[in-house]
């Protein structure tokens, strides 16, 4: 293990982690080689003592400043307050942005006399290749499998991926969106803002959600679906809520 790399060359090899001081990393990839941008102090000294200890990693460097010639689509960027519990897996060039949660515990809780007892999550967090998750976003760990996340997923600020589900590769999912465990996504989907899947059901490949959907059963086939009400003024909308109470007794006429 290379303890301080005074001038950065390294970023035509393949499998390269970039991470500042603030990171908490616990585990990576196999192979990597991971650079550490703004610690070349005792903070940096620090830190390449605790990540010398993973097996994993195959080099670690030290640089004062994120180098100018860093070319992002040969490494693996974590960037600032960025956090991965343990059983993580992380592919190659990646980005990952500031305030990510990924690997902690889902909603795993089972009532036994009425009292809330917590389900241990046992799985992993694995992410493919070419992968980029927005600021503030939380994916949690598996239970008993793994949460999967494919090649070339986009995710978007602020979204959250529950325990065991799994992102077909090439599917993007827009901001404030939400996907209830063990629910699978299949490729090329997409998400709109604001959209909502419930647990356990399957979403077939090139599927695509508008804004503010919330789908509540499984989808077998391609195409776009949407629910919700549409916008409209307040005063009509007051009207139809009153009619829409009164729907199934109007059908029945």
């Amino acid at each position: 293990v290379k303890h301080v790399f005074n001038s950065y060359h390294a970023e035509k090899q393949k499998n390269h982690l970039i991470m500042t001081h603030s990171i908490n990393l616990n585990s990576f990839g196999k192979n990597l080689n991971v650079v550490v941008v703004g610690a070349t102090g005792g903070i940096g000294k620090a830190l390449i003592k605790i990540f010398s200890k993973n097996p994993n990693i195959a080099n670690i460097f030290a640089v004062s400043r994120s180098p100018n010639n860093i070319d992002t689509q040969k490494v693996t960027i974590l960037h600032a307050n960025t956090s991965l519990y343990d059983s993580v897996d992380i592919g190659h060039e990646c980005i990952i942005h500031s305030g990510t949660v990924i690997g902690s515990d889902g909603l795993g809780f089972a009532q036994d006399n009425k009292q809330w007892v917590k389900i241990e999550h046992l799985g992993k967090v694995v992410i493919g290749n070419h992968v980029e998750i927005g600021s503030n976003s939380t994916i949690d760990r598996g239970s008993v499998g793994d949460t999967i996340i494919g090649d070339n997923v986009k995710i978007d600020n602020q979204v959250h991926i529950a325990h065991n589900v799994k992102i077909g590769s090439g599917t993007a999912i827009a901001g404030k969106s939400a996907i209830a465990g063990s629910t699978s996504i299949g490729k090329n989907c997409t998400l709109a803002g604001c959209s909502a899947i419930v647990d356990n059901v399957e979403i077939a490949d090139e599927v695509h959600i508008t804004a503010m959907t919330l789908i509540t059963k499984s989808i077998k086939e391609s195409g776009f679906y949407s629910s919700g009400t549409p916008f409209m003024k307040n005063s009509d909308w007051k009207k139809n809520a009153v009619a829409f109470k009164r729907l199934n007794e109007l059908t029945r006429k």
